[in-house]
């Protein structure tokens, strides 16, 4: 397994990053025909859970030079997902990096006070409106609560928890229950390309870290129960290891057949990492 990651950390320092200038590419070979900055912080995510593994200060270097990159492309005006806010600053001060420490967490209060002051005005992204908007809001929020302890964005978290609740639902059939609104995924990510809402889809899952990080910043909050969204998103992962990016649950799209699993396999993963994160699944 060590020597597998090894060849793609070779693959993405190659193919997918400047490391001189911490810009993070769309596609392979350091293709950026279409500009996505929601690449770079899981590339920056994934070589600080490297550096933890391996201790190599080259990976927390790449980290911090793929943040800096991306807040100096607008990340302070953009609600990407999985912005490693809180590992990134307390990794570096255990390092004794603390410059570097206080520099970033500046970066991150400015994209922190962005999202209060836009409240449930949201900006336009890849699309007008999702909960994928919502949610890294809300976590944001209550990372940047936890790191600072100001009041201020507790406060605004509360605002982002109202809107992303509203997404959730609790219906029985396993494929909804605990699983929030997604509609179009299996078109721009799946094989068959068919429109029609995703219960399950991975990203349901930032909603199941929104609501247990909100379990310990606001107790007493009335809000979904994270532990079945994380179940839910699982179920994307088949019990022979196989596994879907998407399952597409209406019966029937613009009259095709559907309520399947899409037969690629592709970003599902992310609600692996984040059921062993966040999920309790981990023990």
């Amino acid at each position: 397994m060590a020597e597998s990651l090894t060849q793609y950390l070779r693959f993405v320092r190659t193919q997918l990053l400047n490391e001189a200038t911490g810009e993070v590419y769309n596609d392979a070979p350091r293709s950026d025909d279409y500009h996505r900055l929601y690449n770079f912080p899981w590339v920056a995510d994934l070589f600080l859970q490297v550096y933890r593994w391996r201790q190599d200060s080259a990976d927390l270097d790449r980290a911090v030079r793929i943040m800096r990159c991306y807040f100096q492309q607008g990340g302070a005006h953009y609600y990407a997902i999985g912005v490693p806010a809180p590992a990134l600053i307390t990794t570096l001060r255990a390092a004794g990096r603390t410059t570097e420490a206080n520099a970033l967490l500046t970066d991150f209060r400015a994209l922190g006070d962005f999202i209060l002051r836009h409240g449930q005005d949201y900006p336009q992204h890849e699309v007008n409106y999702e909960q994928s908007i919502v949610a890294p809001a809300a976590i944001y929020l209550l990372q940047l609560f936890q790191l600072t302890q100001e009041e201020k964005y507790r406060a605004g978290a509360a605002v982002q928890l109202r809107g992303l609740a509203a997404f959730n639902g609790d219906q029985p059939d396993y494929h909804l229950n605990g699983a929030a609104i997604r509609h179009w995924d299996g078109y721009w990510f799946g094989k068959r390309r068919l429109y029609g809402d995703t219960f399950s889809h991975y990203w349901s899952a930032l909603s199941g870290i929104a609501f247990q990080k909100a379990a310990a910043v606001l107790p007493g909050t009335a809000l979904p129960a994270a532990g079945p969204i994380f179940r839910n998103v699982l179920s994307l992962i088949h019990p022979d290891g196989s596994a879907s990016c998407a399952f597409v649950y209406p019966l029937t799209v613009n009259g095709r057949r559907a309520h399947y699993a899409d037969p690629w396999a592709n970003d599902q993963d992310w609600g692996l990492y984040f059921a062993l994160q966040y999920g309790g699944f981990a023990d």
